[in-house]
């Protein structure tokens, strides 16, 4: 998956950067591969280990698993590019659907709603929502990511990947009652 990822979308690797990969003949991450820790740290220096392991997905930071959860959510990446709309928006349902269902395990709600999609070109972008009350149900997020999905945002470009997430988290037990919240926008 990385192969094919611009060297443009590695994190820690700005415009400067970039600009002087592409002089090194680096465009993708299959390109960047080619480098050994050695020569990437002679051209980078000390961030060339890092660049070594971004493209091999290695990341040996610890985690802290007693962290509070920032956000649940769901994505699909599909076999092929999604070009309908109408498909889409039955994918959309049913992401809404897992992330309720998780929600609801962890016994949670949110009040930020947000769409991810992913391009065949692998741009990608978020569009979100703050409401004045918590959501977790399966109605709501569905209504409000096909609310966040509109056709401008789509431009016609071919879809890689949809998510809906949920963050600014509180119990389930603290909401207020709010039938049909997405018909608020």
């Amino acid at each position: 998956m990385t192969a094919r990822l611009p060297i443009e979308a590695f994190h820690g690797i700005g415009p400067k950067t970039a600009e002087r990969m592409h002089a090194l003949d680096v465009r993708t991450g299959l390109d960047l591969r080619r480098f050994t820790v050695a020569e990437l740290q002679q051209r980078f220096g000390k961030a060339g280990q890092h660049y070594f392991n971004i493209v091999r997905g290695i990341d040996e930071r610890p985690v802290d698993p007693s962290e509070d959860r920032k956000s649940v959510g769901t994505e699909d990446t599909f076999e092929t590019d999604v070009r309908y709309y109408e498909t889409m928006l039955g994918v959309l349902a049913g992401i809404a659907a897992r992330t309720a269902a998780r929600l609801a395990v962890q016994g949670l709600a949110g009040r930020t709603v947000t769409l991810k999609v992913k391009f065949a070109d692998f741009q990608q972008l978020t569009r979100r929502v703050t409401l004045p009350v918590a959501v977790s149900s399966a109605e709501d997020l569905t209504g409000i990511a096909v609310n966040l999905l509109t056709w401008e945002l789509l431009g016609r470009r071919a879809v890689r990947l949809l998510g809906v997430s949920v963050s600014a988290l509180q119990a389930a037990g603290q909401m207020e009652v709010q039938p049909a919240l997405f018909a608020l926008f």
